[in-house]
């Protein structure tokens, strides 16, 4: 892992935790004053739903990012496919097919 994908993975991260926490200490807030018997504090409800929410948003970005990985695997061959077709007019024909060939290999013999 390189510096720069482990900087974005951990923003991504403290985004995601910030944004779950947030959210789950707002409806935890709202929790506790829609029903007032709970026998917890304010703050204990905002904490409790803050932890809950932080859990359910890593959980959500993980099952969402599952199921988008062989989409955006997919789209990103065609994807290269088509810069290198834009680019066929700088990029000389013998080395154009050479990564042609090295992009098919990988995409297809993962």
């Amino acid at each position: 892992m390189t510096s720069a994908s482990g900087l974005n993975g951990a923003l991504q991260l403290a985004r995601s935790l910030g944004f779950g926490g947030v959210v789950g200490a707002s409806l935890g807030l709202a929790a506790r004053r829609v029903l007032p018997t709970l026998p917890i504090s304010e703050s204990e409800a905002m904490y409790f739903g803050a932890a809950v929410g932080a859990i359910l948003s890593r959980v959500l970005d993980s099952a969402v990012n599952w199921i988008l990985a062989p989409v955006s695997r997919f789209v990103g061959f065609y994807f290269k496919l088509a810069q290198l077709y834009l680019l066929s007019a700088v990029i000389p024909k013998k080395q154009r097919d050479a990564i042609i060939k090295d992009l098919t290999s990988r995409h297809f013999l993962r």
